[in-house]
């Protein structure tokens, strides 16, 4: 069995088992400290009889000593690999133990903390050898299996969870709509539940790291928690969860933009330009200051009698050159605007929305360049339409999916697009539990 250790930061790694690979370079040798149990802070309550009773317990950060020795044939090659040494310990890093028995690994983030001093004489005459210890800290004193995540996945009732590592862990929850209501209860008497509307394309994630509790864009979904929720951690060993989901039947959806093809309304100033519906190249073949380009892409939406819906469009918008005036983006409809300026060069891709009002409306996208350029000034491409709170577009044209089957109301490209819910389809592992394995020590 061989036990060895490399390094990496974001651009470079290192082996510490040169010299017993190769017969050159760097080795971490014997003396190192650190890779056993962490240090711990204790606080107890002491009062005016014997002893004490114990009140908090914390784990301390962890310091990793690492004796280093560097052969190399010439004085050059010594002083690269000295140097590389300093490049990768600069900052922070990963620290790897590798077992060649298991052909697996250990890891945890490390940063210098001190060392990497040497005396001229003794640790090194510059020539073929150099001898130091570096100090490294772990603010996370725990080591991570080199398979980061473990999974475990099932339907709602019992639900085995095994922690293979030494050291307690957090598990992320994740629960595939639709639901309105969620409760988990480990074999301790730990629960939380979740209450709100998952919808059968939704994805629940319940983080016990930090707490945090969101769907699959990101968005929070925290004000579902009941009271005083318990994550808490994942024990080493087998637990046995409870795990409750009320599902709901998937609601009806609308999409209330009715011309989902920009027409082609364009009106341009200028000259060299060239357009197709969907997208905007805007471009010029003299540097006159006096031109500027307008260009106008149309769509329809229409807003049930309930009130407004938000409507909007995916731009991406790139540019070959730094031209002195910017390029401006407009979407309004009805008296609602918003308005971008792309002033650098490249590409940006962002997402422009404005609230129709009650009642049919034109929602327009205007592409203005400014100072006139000897070449291209920039192209803007517009995606179909959203509608609602980011949901993705859809139309009557769409082909049936898992969940849902897609119609016009009326006329098509000229009504609105329903779709309508297939029910629950038969699918396994609407519950995932993921957990990262770790230890206390390496050996």
């Amino acid at each position: 069995m061989t036990v060895y250790v490399t390094v990496e930061n974001a651009t470079e790694a290192l082996s510490l088992h040169e010299i017993s690979e190769e017969g050159q370079g760097v080795e971490a040798i014997a003396g190192a400290l650190g890779f056993g149990l962490p240090s711990v802070s204790l606080q107890f309550f002491e009062g005016a009889g014997d002893g004490g009773r114990l009140r908090s317990r914390r784990v301390e950060m962890r310091d990793i000593e690492l004796p280093l020795h560097v052969y190399a044939p010439s004085r050059p090659e010594l002083r690269d690999k000295v140097n590389q040494i300093a490049r990768v310990f600069a900052g922070e890093m990963t620290l790897k133990v590798h077992d060649t028995d298991t052909e697996s690994y250990v890891w945890t983030k490390v940063i210098r903390a001190g060392g990497g001093e040497f005396s001229y004489g003794e640790d090194t005459v510059g020539l073929y050898e150099w001898s130091s210890t570096v100090i490294l800290r772990a603010g996370d004193p725990y080591w991570y299996h080199a398979t980061e995540t473990v999974e475990q996945a099932g339907d709602p009732g019992l639900f085995i969870v095994n922690n293979e590592g030494s050291a307690d862990t957090y598990q992320t929850w994740e629960f595939r709509g639709p639901a309105n209501r969620i409760y988990v209860e480990d074999d301790e008497g730990h629960s939380f539940e979740w209450e709100g509307e998952l919808a059968v394309e939704d994805t629940l994630y319940v983080d016990s790291s930090t707490g945090a509790v969101y769907d699959q864009t990101g968005s929070s979904r925290y004000d579902g928690m009941g009271t005083a929720p318990e994550l808490g951690t994942l024990p080493p060993g087998q637990h046995l969860f409870e795990v409750e989901v009320d599902e709901v039947e998937p609601w009806e959806k609308r999409n209330y933009m009715l011309n989902p093809n920009l027409t082609d309304a364009l009106d341009w100033i200028g000259s060299n330009y060239t357009h197709s519906p969907g997208s905007i190249l805007v471009g010029f073949d003299s540097p006159t200051p006096s031109l500027r380009t307008t260009g106008n892409a149309i769509g329809y939406a229409a807003v049930p009698e309930a009130g407004e819906v938000t409507v909007g469009l995916d731009l991406n918008i790139s540019r070959d050159a730094n031209p002195s005036w910017p390029v401006q983006v407009r979407v309004s409809a009805g008296d609602s605007s918003w308005f971008y300026t792309f002033v650098t060069k490249g590409q940006q891709q962002f997402r422009a929305r404005v609230v129709v009002p009650e009642g049919e409306e034109v929602v327009t996208i205007t592409v203005t360049g400014g100072r006139a350029f000897n070449g291209r000034i920039a192209t803007a491409t517009i995606s179909k339409p959203f509608v609602g709170g980011g949901s993705a577009f859809f139309s009557g044209d769409d082909a049936n999916d898992a969940y849902y089957s897609y119609e016009w109301t009326g006329e098509p490209n000229n009504s609105v697009s329903i779709a309508t819910p297939l029910g629950i389809p038969e699918r396994p592992d609407l519950i995932r539990c993921r957990w990262t394995v770790r230890d206390w020590l390496v050996i």
